[in-house]
């Protein structure tokens, strides 16, 4: 699963954190951290070609507010800690392991821990006798 970051192009705070950076020096965006009234709604920050593997699929309503979905890294599952289900037998609450692989360059963004194993939660419901996944998942201390 790719672990992303979604940055605001037009937001000054992304722009003073991706200068901060060596995106800019190794060719990745072009930033403009001097602006004037008439920048007010444009994109502050761009993306060279360079960056192209590493843009994910942003939906036109993140496209609309400068906002761009990137690739920081992979997460990997590992292992299964405990399987937990209700008395009723309808619910389970999964504890797994995964790990943070193949870090792009834009992973200086990444504001959480991408050292060593991950700890995750999530939660299944079961329904005339088939599991489906709720689609939500906890990021839990290890």
């Amino acid at each position: 699963m790719d672990v992303e970051r979604k940055l605001f192009c037009n937001s000054e705070n992304d722009v003073r954190e991706v200068a901060a950076t060596n995106l800019v020096r190794e060719g990745f965006i072009t930033t403009q951290l001097k602006h004037t009234r008439e920048d007010i709604g444009k994109p502050l920050i761009h993306f060279t070609p360079k960056a192209d593997p590493y843009l994910l699929h942003t939906n036109d309503t993140l496209k609309s507010l400068d906002v761009q979905r990137i690739k920081v890294a992979e997460e990997v599952f590992l292992y299964v800690i405990k399987i937990e289900i209700n008395p009723a037998g309808d619910k389970a609450v999964v504890d797994y392991v995964t790990e943070i692989i193949n870090s792009s360059p834009f992973i200086v963004l990444y504001r959480q821990s991408i050292i060593g194993q991950q700890k995750r939660r999530t939660f299944l419901t079961r329904k005339e006798n088939r599991w489906s996944w709720d689609g939500k998942i906890i990021k839990m201390q290890y």
